[in-house]
């Protein structure tokens, strides 16, 4: 996602990007290239939807904590 997507296909009514930006490695201006790559499969007034793991400014369990931690360690997630 962080390279052009080479699609030949859509547009889509809507592309979602569930569960995929904290595993981008890089800085979120980085990551955000992601949104200019999937533009072109959107038609006018198409949605660009998603969810993600935030890195700081949530409570979370000290299990999930953990988990993040050893997550962005062995650089599966990038979210720190």
């Amino acid at each position: 996602m962080l390279e052009p997507v080479p699609l030949e296909t859509g547009p889509f009514g809507s592309n979602g990007l569930n569960y995929l930006p904290h595993c981008l490695l890089g800085t979120l201006a980085r990551k955000a290239v992601v949104f200019d790559h999937l533009r072109p499969f959107l038609p006018p007034g198409g949605t660009m939807f998603g969810s993600t793991l935030l890195g700081e400014g949530v409570e979370r369990s000290s299990m999930a904590r953990t988990l993040m931690r050893f997550y962005n360690t062995k650089a599966i997630f990038s979210n720190e």
